[in-house]
C-alpha cells in the first residue's frame, strides 16, 4: 500500500513538473501577412505572380545588391543570426525565402516562421559561403530542410569571405569577386544543418569550433529571447551588445480589408515554379471572412482566415462604365422636343444607376422609321440641287464663250492697227 502511495505521488510530481514546463515554453514564433505588408511597403513594392502568388521587391537597391550582404553573422543560442544593417531586414531575413528571378530581380516569398537566418552554406579550409534558400525550401520538425523542387542558385548569387572574415561588422568589403567565385563554388562542399528545440528554429550552419580552430579566434555566444505583441510601427529586434531580443507581431484580432492594398500585377510570368512551392500566399488567400463558411487557408501557416471571393466582391462593387452610342446624335433635327427629354431622362437615370453601383440598362436605340424618314427627306430634297448643279454647269460654260469671243474681238483690232501703223510708215518713207 505504501508503494502504491509512493508511486502515485512520484507521478503527480512529475505529472505537475512536465505540466509547469509547458506552460513556461514560449510559442513558436510566427507572423501573417497583414504584418509582413504593413511593414514592408515603404520599402518596397507587393507584386501579384503567376497564380495569384504574392511577393516583395525591395526599391531603390544597387545593381548589385544581394541579400545577406550588409551585416553582421552573430553566433547565438539558435545558431547563426544575420544582424542586417537594413531597415526591412529585420522581417525579410528571419521570414521567407529568396529568389532572383529573370526578369524581376530578388524577390522576397512571405513565410510565418521564423529563424535567426534562412540560408544555404558552402565551406572549405579557407572559404565559408552563403545563399538564400530558395522558395521550394520547407522546414519541417522533424525533417529540417527538405525541397519540393531540384534548384540551386547561381555560383554568382552566392557570398564567399575569407574565413577569418566571416564574423566582421563589415563583411560586405571582403566579398569574393566574381571572376574567382565559381573556382571557390566549385572547391567547397554544400551544408544546411537546421534543427528545433525550446519551440524555435536552429540554423546550426558552420559549427563554430570549426571556425575559431581554423580562424584561432573565440567567438562569443549571445542569446536570443522573444517579445511578444510587436506591431509594424516599432523596431522588432534589440539588442543591448549581449542579448538579441526579438518582436512577435501580435494575433491578429480583426480580419483585414484587402480591397484597397496596393499590390501591382506582375506585366511578365515569373520564372518561379509556382505549382512546387508551398509556402507563400495567395492572392485569393486574402480578404474577408465569406459569411457563409469561415475557412483557414492552408493550416500549414498561420494565415489569418480568409475567402477566396473577395475578388467577385470587389468587383461587384466597382463603378460600371457607361458608353453610350454616339451615332444616335446625329439623328434629324426634326425630331419632336418629346423624345428627345425622353433620352435624357434616361441617360440621368443611368448615371444615378452608376453611383449607386446597380445594374446599368440598355440605352434603346432609336426606331428604323426615323432614319427612312431622314433618307426620304435627303431624296427629295436632291432634285433640285441637281438643277441648280446643271445650271451652274451653262452658266461657266457661257461665261467661258463670252471670254473667248471677248478675246477674240481683242486680236482683231490689234492686228488692224499694227497694220494701219506699218502703212503708215511707209507713206512717210516715201
Amino acid at each position: 500500500m505504501k508503494s502504491l502511495i509512493k508511486i502515485l505521488v512520484f507521478i503527480a510530481i512529475f505529472s505537475f513538473g512536465a505540466q509547469t514546463k509547458a506552460e513556461i515554453t514560449p510559442p513558436m514564433p510566427h507572423a501573417s501577412f497583414s504584418f509582413f505588408y504593413d511593414f514592408l511597403s515603404p520599402h518596397g513594392e507587393w507584386i501579384e505572380l503567376n497564380d495569384g502568388l504574392l511577393v516583395w521587391r525591395p526599391l531603390h537597391m544597387r545593381s548589385n545588391w544581394t541579400p545577406y550582404a550588409y551585416g553582421t553573422w552573430v553566433w547565438t543560442n539558435n545558431g547563426w543570426y544575420w544582424d542586417s544593417n537594413e531597415e526591412f531586414g529585420e522581417v525579410v531575413y528571419h521570414y521567407g525565402r529568396w529568389y532572383n528571378d529573370d526578369y524581376y530581380g530578388w524577390l522576397w516569398v512571405p513565410d510565418y516562421d521564423w529563424a535567426p537566418a534562412w540560408v544555404q552554406w558552402r565551406y572549405d579550409n579557407d572559404y565559408i559561403g552563403w545563399t538564400p534558400l530558395s522558395p521550394y525550401a520547407r522546414f519541417g520538425i522533424s525533417t529540417g530542410i527538405y525541397f519540393s523542387s531540384e534548384y540551386s542558385n547561381h555560383f554568382n548569387h552566392w557570398n564567399f569571405v575569407p574565413m577569418n572574415r566571416f564574423c566582421s561588422p563589415y563583411v560586405v568589403n571582403y566579398f569574393i569577386r566574381e571572376r574567382i567565385k565559381s573556382r571557390i563554388f566549385g572547391g567547397t562542399k554544400e551544408r544546411h544543418h537546421y534543427g528545433y528545440a525550446n519551440n524555435s528554429i536552429i540554423n546550426h550552419g558552420i559549427e563554430r569550433e570549426f571556425i575559431e580552430k581554423r580562424t584561432r579566434t573565440a567567438i562569443i555566444q549571445r542569446d536570443i529571447s522573444f517579445r511578444e505583441g510587436a506591431n509594424a510601427n516599432e523596431k522588432l529586434i534589440r539588442s543591448n551588445g549581449r542579448n538579441i531580443e526579438v518582436g512577435i507581431p501580435k494575433a491578429e484580432t480583426r480580419t483585414r480589408d484587402y480591397s484597397k492594398v496596393n499590390i501591382t500585377r506582375g506585366d511578365r510570368n515569373t520564372t518561379i515554379e509556382v505549382k512546387n512551392i508551398n509556402i507563400g500566399t495567395r492572392r485569393s488567400e486574402l480578404g474577408r471572412t465569406d459569411a457563409g463558411s469561415g475557412t483557414k487557408e492552408r493550416g500549414s501557416s498561420p494565415v489569418e482566415t480568409t475567402t477566396r471571393n473577395r475578388l467577385s466582391e470587389a468587383d461587384a462593387k466597382k463603378p460600371t462604365t457607361v458608353i453610350i452610342d454616339k451615332s444616335q446624335e446625329r439623328i434629324d433635327r426634326g425630331l419632336s422636343k418629346t423624345s428627345r427629354d425622353q433620352k435624357s431622362v434616361k441617360v440621368t437615370e443611368e448615371n444615378k444607376s452608376v453611383e449607386r453601383g446597380t445594374p446599368v440598362p440598355t440605352v434603346p436605340r432609336i426606331e428604323v422609321k426615323r432614319e427612312n424618314q431622314v433618307r426620304e427627306t435627303k431624296v427629295e430634297r436632291s432634285a433640285p440641287a441637281k438643277e441648280i448643279k446643271r445650271e451652274a454647269v451653262r452658266t461657266e460654260k457661257k461665261t467661258v464663250e463670252r471670254q473667248k469671243a471677248v478675246n477674240e474681238r481683242g486680236t482683231q483690232k490689234e492686228t488692224k492697227s499694227g497694220r494701219e501703223s506699218e502703212r503708215s510708215s511707209e507713206r512717210e518713207r516715201r
